[in-house]
């Protein structure tokens, strides 16, 4: 997806599944063991910052990397605040607004959605 965001081609989105991921308990993107998942998230934040800073991305480029960037430091902030790691959840909050003013608000948001569910 974000090699057709940097490319400029038209795309569509599709309303049904077309490929779906393998999950296996080593999977960094799949599984639901924390040090797996942070060592994605640190991938995602990489490629952000290398991106988001040229003013001169596509702007669906720059869409999903924000999109991308702020679910993963929603997720990590939130996974290491229930094993009371504030300070690990601390700095992916402080990492999340840097290109998310909103970053906070979505915070609560998903903060209310793990509590109603």
């Amino acid at each position: 997806m974000l090699r057709f965001a940097f490319s400029g081609l038209n795309y569509v989105t599709l309303e049904r599944v077309v490929y779906e991921y393998r999950q296996h308990p080593d999977s960094l993107t799949m599984g639901d063991n924390l040090q797996n998942r942070e060592k994605s998230a640190a991938d995602h934040i990489k490629i952000t910052d290398i991106y988001l800073p040229n003013k001169t991305l596509p702007a669906p480029a720059r869409a999903l990397l924000l999109q991308v960037r702020t679910r993963v430091t929603l997720e990590m902030a939130v996974r290491f605040s229930k094993v009371l790691r504030f300070d690990k959840a601390t700095r992916y909050m402080l990492v999340g607004l840097r290109y998310d003013p909103a970053w906070l608000f979505k915070l609560f948001g998903r903060i209310y959605q793990d509590l109603i569910h």
